[in-house]
């Protein structure tokens, strides 16, 4: 699971491309590298064979078989709660979390 604060790595190289969908999440119009997202998105991943880890879809995973959809779920709910606490964390250093990968 990874988790996105911003529009930085991945995610800006894809939007620049002119891509507004990551891993099946619509990315708003508009943006500029480093800009917060209005919520931070979840844009799942699959270890490659080789290379770069490839982008999936929680439909993808689901249809897959990879994880149930129940158990999806609560992953992403962790997944939001890990970001949300760690953010909590960062910000009374005076730092952010651009992204989080679990």
């Amino acid at each position: 699971m990874v988790i996105r604060g911003y529009m930085s790595g991945h995610a800006a190289r894809e939007y620049k491309l002119g891509k507004r969908i990551l891993c099946g999440v619509d990315m708003p119009e508009g943006m500029i590298e480093n800009d917060p997202f209005p919520h931070p998105i979840i844009t799942p991943a699959t270890k490659a064979e080789e290379g770069h880890d490839e982008d999936i879809s929680k439909e993808e995973i689901i249809a897959k078989g990879i994880v149930n959809e129940k158990d999806y779920l609560q992953l992403e709910k962790y997944t939001r709660a890990l970001f949300q606490r760690g953010t909590e964390i960062a910000q009374k250093q005076g730092l952010i979390i651009s992204r989080y990968k679990i």
